[in-house]
């Protein structure tokens, strides 16, 4: 847990017994003696209420480090409505031994379908068996399986601060220390304002503000994001500058003379289909087809000699979306943050 955000004392206790062993096998020096270990997580990135809300078990696996013998591996139900979690384990260890462990702990998200490690955490330390109590040991725990805790450095980019609702965008993140098994999650402060999956696809929903949070391990960056509204001029004021430059691009003309016929007609059905949903006045359809219409004109010739070969249909296209943009609020072209 983090600062303030706690969660009312709720003891799970896992106890097993198991036998300290070295390279020569059994230690049968000294008399063995209960040790009890408490353990207690904390969450380094305060979590969501739907994601705390969701845990339900934990699995808690005790290892020793000079071997990498597992001495205890189970599992338990939690309560998510608790404030806090103790974790007590006991073992018997040898009176003249030092013992020293490797403490994972897992709080799971065990739904029917799949299992899902929600938070991880890792500690080593030392015991060695005595009568006074033991002290209970802080788990700084990390989003995500373990694997994630091997995650040194994370930061969103290559997304727009802002969108227009209708739009949508990709959300990337570069990773330091990444590795197989890690896991990255993503989510918004305000799922009505902008959603984001777990690819980090982002879509804006209606106007206003929302923080797109991307998460992994001990390490979390976020996006602040605006999503603006879209306030289509009248039918006529479209009809007026966008219409004329559709009706070339759309044309017989226009499509007979690009060197990939097929490419010409995708490139002006997207128009087309832009210029449909502005004149209906659906705004939020209008701002995705200026998207589509964008993406293909952005992808064809791309690589190629094709963009100079049909250049001044192209440069019509251009407009044509130029114009498109400045109706929807959008800023062309797209890569102009």
């Amino acid at each position: 847990m983090n600062g303030s955000w706690r969660m009312g004392l709720h003891a799970v206790a896992l106890v097993a017994l198991a036998a300290c062993v070295d390279g020569d096998g059994l230690i049968g020096v000294g008399i063995p003696r209960p040790v009890t270990i408490a353990a207690v997580p904390r969450f380094a990135v305060p979590p969501s209420s739907a994601v705390v809300a969701a845990l339900d078990r934990v699995r808690i696996t005790l290892t020793s480090t000079a071997d990498d013998s597992v001495l205890i591996a189970q599992e338990a139900a939690i309560d998510p409505n608790a404030e806090e979690w103790v974790f007590e384990l006991t073992i018997e260890l040898p009176s003249d031994k030092v013992l020293e462990l490797r403490l994972d702990i897992e709080l799971i998200d065990a739904d029917p379908v799949i299992e899902v490690v929600e938070y991880a955490g890792r500690t080593e330390f030392e015991v060695r068996a005595s009568f006074e109590p033991q002290e209970i040991r802080e788990i700084n725990l990390g989003r995500g399986p373990l694997e994630n805790l091997a995650l040194t450095a994370l930061t969103v980019s290559g997304a727009r601060t802002r969108i227009q609702e209708g739009g949508s965008d990709f959300l990337q993140v570069d990773t330091v220390g990444a590795g197989p098994g890690q896991i990255l999650f993503f989510e918004s402060s305000d799922p009505g304002v902008a959603s984001v999956d777990s690819l980090g696809n982002i879509a804006g929903l209606t106007p206003g503000t929302s923080d797109i949070t991307v998460t992994g391990g001990r390490q979390a960056d976020t996006l602040h994001l605006m999503v603006g509204q879209v306030n289509l001029p009248s039918s006529a004021a479209l009809e007026a500058t966008v219409s004329p430059q559709v009706s070339y691009v759309t044309d017989v003309f226009f499509t007979g003379t690009f060197s990939e016929p097929g490419a010409a007609v995708e490139l002006s059905d997207a128009i087309e289909d832009l210029l449909q949903e502005m004149l209906a006045g659906r705004g939020f359809e209008a701002v995705g087809r200026f998207e589509e219409a964008e993406a293909e004109w952005e992808e064809y010739g791309a690589g190629t000699n094709l963009q100079f070969l049909d250049g001044p249909q192209l440069g019509v296209f251009a407009i044509t979306l130029m114009h498109a943009a400045d109706a929807l609020g959008i800023k062309f072209p797209r890569n102009s943050s």
